[in-house]
């Protein structure tokens, strides 16, 4: 199966709406194993530097080809994620 590993440093406190925010991290773990091989990794990790916490969701999936990278917007949606479907 998929190995998970949880790589947090330090304990981090953020502030923000709790209910998006682990909406948010749900949807990046949950696409991470979707898109994992069987035999796969997926690594959290989770950093505070300059007084900011970051969190990286790092797995072996085939990605989103860099010509379809974007910034995000509240109002715009990306192409759908059938078109880099893993087989």
């Amino acid at each position: 199966g998929i190995l998970v590993v949880f790589e947090p440093v330090c304990e981090v406190h953020v502030l923000g709406d709790p209910i998006r925010l682990l909406q948010a991290f749900i949807n990046l773990l949950g696409n991470a194993l979707k898109f994992t091989p069987k035999d796969g990794t997926v690594a959290v990790r989770v950093q505070m530097s300059g007084g900011e916490a970051t969190i990286d969701v790092i797995d072996d999936g085939i990605g989103i080809p860099p010509d379809n990278w974007r910034t995000s917007s509240p109002n715009s949606r990306g192409p759908k994620c059938s078109r880099w479907q893993h087989n």
